[in-house]
């Protein structure tokens, strides 16, 4: 049961991460945090459902799930039962980056359902405001490899204020996104070697960025031991060289 439009789900997803973005930007500007919140974390979460329905689609569009029993109209599944659906499948028929996005977004549903379906928090603490960007941008990337695009058209097209999603992630606190992104950069850049990032310590460097926390970096190369090591773009004038541990004062690029 293939539906001609389906390519528009993804777009669909784009617009819930563009309201998401609105509700970032609103929770700078007025005292009601807990709704901004709340919004930011909901959009998200339609967004991660509508991908996950596409990931189905994509390798199964005849699955029960598209049907119904007494009518031939095409059915949207939740994000858990698309989830169930997925996890069926192995690789190489479903890559293992997206199996690692599904764990993400199992934990995204905890969080919406807490929202929607029982006594809500008084407050919505930052970290799962972190964990719902994180889902954001894992988002943003799987899409940007279905639409055969870049990471930063989509971000561009979700919103030109796309930076603030960044501000609001603590990196270091999401062991799923990591999982999920070491597992999509290797798809990416198999065939090339990736330098070790000196924020996140994944080896993720592609350029003078990383493809996982997203810091600039530099290049320097140790006149003592020619070791070539990266550092944090602009943090510091003097580096000490991980190999030979010799006291650097300029960068060598």
């Amino acid at each position: 049961m293939k539906n001609p439009n389906f390519n528009l789900i993804l777009n669909n997803a784009i617009d819930s991460l563009g309201h998401a973005v609105e509700h970032y930007i609103n929770d700078l500007s007025n005292n009601d945090h807990w709704h901004n919140e709340k919004w930011i974390i909901l959009s998200i979460h339609h967004a991660a459902s509508l991908l996950t329905m596409y990931i189905l689609h994509e390798i199964d569009n005849n699955n029960r799930l598209f049907k119904h029993d007494r009518s031939p109209k095409f059915q949207y599944p939740d994000l858990k039962d698309s989830i169930k659906e997925i996890k069926k499948f192995d690789v190489p028929t479903i890559s293992k980056s997206e199996l690692k996005l599904l764990e993400i977004f199992n934990r995204l549903n905890i969080i919406r359902n807490q929202l929607m379906h029982q006594t809500p928090p008084s407050d919505i603490s930052e970290n799962l405001v972190s964990f719902a960007s994180i889902s954001l941008i894992s988002i943003t990337k799987m899409i940007a490899r279905k639409k055969q695009t870049s990471f930063i058209n989509i971000l561009n097209e979700i919103s030109e204020s796309h930076d603030i999603v960044f501000q609001k992630i603590h990196w270091k606190n999401h062991d799923e996104y990591f999982s999920f992104m070491e597992e999509f950069i290797h798809e990416e850049f198999k065939w090339h070697e990736l330098g070790i990032c000196p924020s996140c310590n994944a080896y993720s460097i592609n350029g003078r960025k990383c493809e996982i926390c997203f810091e600039e970096v530099d290049e320097i190369i140790c006149e003592k031991c020619n070791e070539e090591f990266y550092v944090i773009s602009n943090l510091t004038i003097v580096h000490e060289c991980p190999s030979c541990n010799n006291t650097i004062e300029k960068l060598t690029i």
